[in-house]
């Protein structure tokens, strides 16, 4: 029987906490994790992950720094800190170089080539980024984020038709907030198409 330590115990107690959206007490008990192994970098990630949830962005990004300076080759945090910047259309460069060095560590990973294919667009670079989403896809065909993206992207660059497409089965393939925001995105793509037919 495979005996826990305190550290694992406080991981899984963090996690339990993220899975019931209690971001606060997730944080809290990472910290008293972190005061026995403050280097820890599973409970750094648990840290980090936990105050972006909570809304709580320069404390995340302070953790995930930390993590980074302990383990520089750490490809979840890589990830999702160059992510969450991508998402809020911020440090789009350090973004990049972030989520690339994440690919490079694992290339067969595809929501690591979504966020590289998402900070492409942010940065307006849509070749890229459609290389990158496309990729994503291919590797991951039932992630409706990766959909979602590839409609934004086909949205941006005209192709109405192939960005119904992609939010249809973005849709289809139940989204984490129940479809609202891709059935507006749905809805005022119908618009412009209708106004193309006019």
């Amino acid at each position: 029987r495979r005996c826990w330590s305190a550290t694992q115990g406080r991981g899984a107690a963090a996690d339990a906490w993220q899975r019931l959206e209690k971001h606060d007490k997730a944080v809290a008990t990472a910290k008293i994790g972190l005061q026995a192994t403050p280097n820890d970098p599973d409970l750094l990630f648990r840290l980090a992950a936990s105050l972006e949830r909570d809304k709580k962005i320069p404390e995340a990004v302070a953790a995930f720094e930390k993590l980074l300076t302990v383990r520089p080759d750490h490809a979840p945090a890589l990830n999702y800190v160059g992510y969450m910047w991508a998402e809020r259309n911020e440090n789009l460069d350090k973004a990049r170089a972030y989520i690339q060095k994440a690919v490079d560590l694992e290339p067969g990973n595809g929501a690591y080539l979504d966020s590289l294919g998402w900070v492409y667009f942010q940065l307006g670079q849509l070749d890229n980024a459609e290389k990158y989403l496309k990729d994503a896809a291919r590797l991951n065909p039932d992630d409706s984020a990766i959909e979602d993206h590839l409609g934004d992207l086909y949205a941006k660059k005209g192709d109405l038709v192939k960005a119904r497409a992609a939010f249809t089965r973005a849709l289809a393939l139940k989204p984490e907030d129940g479809g609202e925001k891709l059935r507006k995105k749905l809805s005022a793509l119908e618009g412009k198409v209708e106004a193309t037919r006019k």
